[in-house]
């Protein structure tokens, strides 16, 4: 397997993407692959730069064993178009949103609900303005559709 480096996207980076980071970086870990492939995350809009995850999903990751507490809050750069093999949106208008920054690199932009199988979903709901529950929601379908994508990357 080739090395690969992985940007997760949404739009203020506290709570979909940091938790699809956690997630995939701990199932590497747990794989062995660490080596193998790099993670990141990072926001469409600036308006949590160098915040923590919201604390809803902080405490949703760590009930599943996932610590996202160290984590920053970051906008993608021109920079990461180039540096990332994968950019991987949480929703439609992020997925629009990276198409319109990026320059040559449409075929590296995926929506991670499309990993999603057997889903009702086409995107990774934001649980931004909901309770806990909808942050579990929103952290169990990005683990299943994280396995479903690790997967397709350790077949390839």
């Amino acid at each position: 397997m080739k090395k690969l480096s992985i940007l997760f996207v949404c739009l203020g980076n506290i709570c979909r993407s940091p938790m699809a980071e956690g997630v995939l970086n701990q199932l590497i870990a747990e794989m062995g692959l660490d080596r193998d492939i790099n993670v990141d995350s990072a926001a469409t809009h600036n308006y949590h730069n160098h915040a923590q995850p919201d604390k809803r999903a902080c405490l949703v990751a760590k009930a599943y064993g996932v610590d996202i507490t160290n984590q920053r809050s970051r906008q993608i750069t021109e920079g990461d178009f180039d540096k990332f093999d994968l950019i991987i949106s949480m929703d439609k208008d992020n997925y629009q949103n990276l198409i319109r920054k990026s320059k040559q690199s449409h075929q590296k932009i995926k929506q991670l609900a499309d990993y999603l199988d057997n889903s009702n979903y086409s995107y990774i709901p934001d649980p931004y303005y909901g309770n806990l529950s909808d942050f579990e929601n929103s952290y169990l379908l990005i683990r299943s559709a994280v396995k479903a994508l690790l997967i397709t990357l350790t077949e390839k």
